[in-house]
């Protein structure tokens, strides 16, 4: 790299103070010092970072693709430094494990308690995917462990099987997919459907239930919550698909009904995803020690 972190720091500072002094401030430089970091990198990359009209500076397009970078690098390092810290300081070191929105999680006191009862205890921080996957946030290095459900593998992450689920139509009781003990895709196109995203997701219910019917819900709400998911359904104010596993807990409260998928069902993996670095960190036998707590969760029966 030609340019250190600092000047990445100080393109980042300047675009969200809106000035070159006030981004001085801001990271505890005197004026001149600000200025010269700025010349330098410039001097480095031999391009105009910014744009000056007197007092007033703005960042070059170029400016803005390193502040961009910097944006995005700043809490991995952040994060990585609080890590090195509590390694150095000889705390107990953290496990951060991605989940998706189909997780329900019910799973997660029993796996807290055991990773805080080994020999070597370990921290348990349970992070939670927006717009990727599980696997994608273990590959971009804000996750050490990843809890995915579907097929998907990832070049350099260790995978194993935890268990197969299915996913099932979730009904109000009183829906006449309740009454029928089963729902095809015609059976609800005209119901509110409420779903984690409004992408498909490769492999799901849109692929294997309502492309072959050539019928997709008319209305779909974009809900990034299970729990939400689940408390409208109950309210009678739509329908959803979901892994069994995730809402077992309402169905055995009856406050939904599942329903099996016709003409088929379909049904996914489970897969449990490490970074090698987390293997060697841990131990290679703690993929073992976690999905054998995770197994007796996502058995179907």
């Amino acid at each position: 790299m030609k340019i250190g972190w600092h000047h990445f720091t100080m393109l980042m500072t300047i675009r969200s103070t809106g000035s070159l002094s006030a981004a001085a401030r801001a990271l505890g430089l005197t004026q001149p010092a600000a200025t010269h970091q700025v010349k330098e990198a410039e001097r480095r990359l031999g391009i105009s970072l910014l744009s000056r009209r007197g007092r007033a500076v703005a960042l070059t397009r170029a400016g803005e693709i390193l502040a961009d970078a910097a944006a995005t690098c700043a809490p991995v390092l952040a994060e990585a430094e609080a890590r090195a810290q509590e390694l150095g300081l000889g705390d107990a070191p953290r496990l951060r494990l991605a989940v998706g929105l189909q997780d329900g999680l019910l799973w997660a006191g029993d796996l807290f308690a055991a990773l805080g009862q080994r020999a070597s205890p370990i921290r348990l921080d349970l992070v939670q995917t927006g717009k990727d996957t599980p696997a994608q946030l273990l590959q971009q290095g804000t996750a050490d462990a990843a809890l995915d459900l579907g097929d998907a593998s990832f070049p350099g992450l260790k995978r194993m099987l935890i268990a197969e689920d299915e996913l099932v139509g979730i009904v109000h009781r009183s829906h006449v997919c309740a009454k029928r003990g089963r729902m095809t895709a015609g059976d609800i196109v005209d119901d509110p459907y409420l779903a984690h995203a409004l992408t498909p997701q490769r492999g799901f219910e849109f692929e294997n239930l309502f492309t072959p019917a050539r019928q997709v819900p008319r209305y779909i709400a974009r809900i990034e919550s299970l729990a939400a998911i689940i408390a409208l359904v109950a309210a009678g104010h739509g329908v959803s698909i979901q892994p069994r596993s995730a809402i077992r807990q309402a169905i055995d409260a009856r406050s939904i009904v599942a329903v099996p998928l016709s003409p088929r069902p379909i049904r996914l993996p489970w897969h449990l995803h490490m970074h090698p670095a987390a293997l060697v960190l841990h131990g290679e036998q703690v993929m073992d020690e976690i999905a054998a707590v995770l197994r007796p969760h996502f058995d179907p029966r």
